[in-house]
């Protein structure tokens, strides 16, 4: 049985931990055909999670073969559609346990600023069950209406719009090499802010470049380098190694890539995440 746990991945200024979940096969999007699904299972339904009386969610995200994913957002940040999504959550009953799923920690901000944690985990099955379980079945739908990246969401078909309230997960790999991921421009107008996070450690950061490219190369290739980051100019809670301003020219196709000048290890692999908004 294969037991994972995330040290903290950062969402704005706040660190959350993941607790300790069993994590069950899973490809690297929650709503994929390929991904265990909870639909049909025989269900106890139990207490509402979100009320109207809910402020803030906030996620963590993990599996062993996705990565991390963060969220996290005021009630107001919510579109109609997770909001409805958000009014079906439940508590439920322990399931079984699987391996290298999906597991989050939740927590759920109330009017009085008091906090309330929960998991949800891919067939109900979290090994540590001293905190109220969300039922998967009622969680998957809003897992799959949030528009941040995981680690191993890697592509074209993956490009991601501007998005305060994303951590998006990121492997970095391969080592040494480039690591691109698409981002999608509506609006060229805003300026841009980019950080890599969880990568300030002294004998990781200076291996790592973020740049901001055009696809605008006449075989498809990227050729403009429209902006390289530098490092912060002083440490933050989320462990930030690259930070980057950029004013998009046009809307279109853009790539995040992340220069990688040597061998990085695999537990960094795991752990680093960007945020794009």
């Amino acid at each position: 049985m294969r037991v994972l746990g995330l040290a903290t991945t950062g969402v704005l200024a706040v660190s959350v931990t993941l607790a300790t979940l069993t994590l069950g096969c899973s490809s690297q999007n929650p709503d994929h055909p390929d991904s265990p699904s909870d639909a049909g299972a025989d269900v106890t339904m139990g207490q509402p999670v979100w009320t109207t009386a809910s402020r803030r969610i906030t996620l963590a995200c993990q599996s062993f073969i996705s990565g991390v994913m963060g969220f996290d957002a005021d009630r107001a940040q919510l579109t109609e559609q997770q909001l409805t999504l958000l009014d079906a959550l439940r508590t439920g009953p322990l399931g079984t346990q699987i391996e290298d799923g999906i597991g989050c920690s939740v927590e759920i901000t109330g009017a009085d600023g008091n906090i309330t944690a929960y998991l949800a985990v891919q067939q109900d099955g979290a090994a540590n069950d001293n905190t109220p379980l969300i039922n998967y079945a009622t969680f998957q739908p809003f897992l799959a209406a949030i528009p941040c990246l995981f680690s191993a969401d890697e592509g074209a078909q993956h490009a991601i719009a501007p998005d305060v309230r994303c951590v998006n997960g990121i492997y970095l790999r391969p080592s040494p090499g480039n690591v691109d991921r698409f981002l999608t421009i509506t609006d060229p107008v805003p300026q841009r802010h980019f950080e890599l996070d969880q990568c300030d450690v002294p004998d990781v950061a200076g291996l790592l470049h973020l740049q901001v490219l055009g696809d605008d190369g006449a075989d498809g290739g990227t050729t403009t380098v429209l902006g390289q980051a530098t490092a912060p100019p002083a440490p933050t809670s989320v462990h930030t190694c690259q930070i980057l301003d950029v004013t998009f020219p046009a809307a279109g196709t853009y790539r995040l890539r992340v220069v990688v000048d040597a061998g990085v290890s695999a537990a960094t692999l795991s752990h680093s995440a960007f945020r794009f908004f």
